[in-house]
């Protein structure tokens, strides 16, 4: 395991609001080993920070991918 740690700041945009896509993001994040948080804004939009270990946050941004997430919804994932 990477001893490296990382931190990704997040947006999801898309239909995120009202279809438990935030509680899909902790329950993943939560058997991913990582910790952050997430939160809906008044945009419509969810964003969110992750940390841990590089390999670890990695894995959750695939989870947030529209492209690769199991959770697909017409997203745009921004990363910083």
């Amino acid at each position: 395991m990477s001893r490296i740690l990382k931190s990704v700041d997040y947006e999801v945009f898309g239909r995120v609001q009202g279809v438990c896509f935030r509680m899909y993001t902790e329950d993943k994040a939560r058997k991913a080993g990582v910790v952050g948080w997430v939160k809906n804004t008044r945009q419509g939009t969810v964003t969110g920070q992750v940390q841990g270990p590089e390999e670890k946050v990695n894995e959750m941004v695939l989870l947030l991918n529209p492209d690769q997430g199991s959770f697909k919804r017409s997203l745009l994932l921004q990363l910083s």
